[in-house]
């Protein structure tokens, strides 16, 4: 092929394989491509060759399978009795709110959150698909056959997926961080915490500063503050 004009060779991300094949016996060249003539080798009338392309291999329609730029990948055809085709797939609930509650362990609310997949439209399959699922943030959660786990507290969206027979769809999953621990202070001082503040505050943070984020890896800094000589019922 020719990459510029007078440069000859494979261009840059192409890959050019070399496979000699018999013509005779029971092995054939078939549904790989078009057969050309070969055109760096004219005075051999018996040479071909045959470039393998993505459009040019044929899995079969009744393989189940669909040829495209990664591969051979599922045809995503799933036909009930009735002759209805399933076009999609769909994740229930689209979106789920997981509350944490309880740290070491993490307890949350529903307490086994899970996820399931269905084909759609609704009368093309009955019952849930046979899902593999994933999500996209492992370092927070971990999902098993739709069954979402926690392996961090930490607040915010997590992205699940289902694949099934060549479909995909997502769901949302919103981690609420809601952890109260009392178990340092009595249960006096607890009641002081609860409910907003009825009169201001005279208190100036001094450390950490406004608009410092600290790394997950960091322990939490020792907050430092001036009451300017006002004592402070209680702290938290």
């Amino acid at each position: 092929m020719t990459c510029a004009e007078g440069v000859w060779g494979p261009c840059l991300g192409d890959r050019i394989t070399t496979k000699l094949a018999p013509t005779t016996g029971a092995l054939r060249i078939s549904d790989f491509g078009t057969q050309v003539d070969c055109v760096n080798d004219p005075c051999d009338p018996a040479c071909v060759q045959v470039v393998d392309t993505p459009q040019g291999l044929d899995a079969g329609a009744e393989s189940g399978f669909q040829i495209t730029e990664g591969g051979l990948t599922p045809a995503p055809i799933v036909t009930s009795d009735a002759g209805v085709v399933c076009t999609g797939l769909t994740v229930n609930p689209p979106t789920l709110n997981v509350s944490v509650v309880g740290l070491n362990p993490i307890v949350t609310t529903p307490s086994s959150p899970v996820l399931s997949a269905a084909y759609v439209p609704l009368p093309c399959f009955s019952g849930l698909a046979n899902a593999s699922w994933s999500v996209n943030q492992p370092g927070l959660a971990a999902i098993s056959g739709g069954a979402l786990s926690l392996v961090s507290a930490v607040a915010g969206p997590i992205v699940v997926s289902a694949y099934s027979a060549g479909l995909q769809a997502s769901a949302t999953v919103n981690v609420i961080t809601n952890v109260v621990d009392a178990s340092q202070v009595t249960p006096a001082v607890a009641m002081l915490f609860t409910g907003g503040g009825t009169l201001p505050d005279n208190l100036q943070f001094l450390y950490p500063y406004a608009n410092t984020v600290f790394p997950r890896s960091v322990a939490a800094p020792v907050v430092q503050w001036n009451n300017e000589g006002v004592a402070a019922t209680a702290v938290r």
